[in-house]
């Protein structure tokens, strides 16, 4: 179980909590990298629910609140249309974004915003 959280909600920066460390944003980017094979897990159990191998076409929008001492605080969501009501696939992708190995780094939350397409697709060669 992932949490979600409300975007819009103040962030307090306690300096006694917090120090002014920023996670490296590459490090971040490879580790949601990484989780590709978890995501297409996520597509591919989705396809076999609707029996149908077909290409789930869209983006998705995944806002994931950076935790500094781990596993992330919590994972939005934006679904493509036609995708907002499979909860299955969404919560997947959810707790596949949330098992991905963030750096740690000694600084506040911050919110990190990955884009990607739904379903790429594949090419037989």
């Amino acid at each position: 179980n992932v949490a979600e959280f409300d975007p819009n909600a103040d962030v307090a920066l306690d300096l006694d909590k917090w120090g002014v460390e920023r996670p490296d944003q590459y490090q971040i980017q490879q580790a949601f990298f990484d989780q590709f094979g978890a995501l297409d897990e996520c597509v591919w159990a989705e396809k076999d629910r609707r029996g149908s191998e077909d290409q789930l076409l869209g983006d998705v929008s995944m806002a994931v609140k950076l935790n500094p001492e781990g596993r992330p605080f919590g994972v939005n969501a934006t679904m493509p249309s036609g995708y907002e009501k499979s909860t299955k696939l969404k919560d997947c992708l959810r707790e596949a974004a949330a098992n991905a190995a963030y750096p740690k780094y000694d600084g506040p939350p911050v919110v990190v915003v990955f884009e990607f397409e739904l379903d790429p697709g594949f090419v037989e060669q």
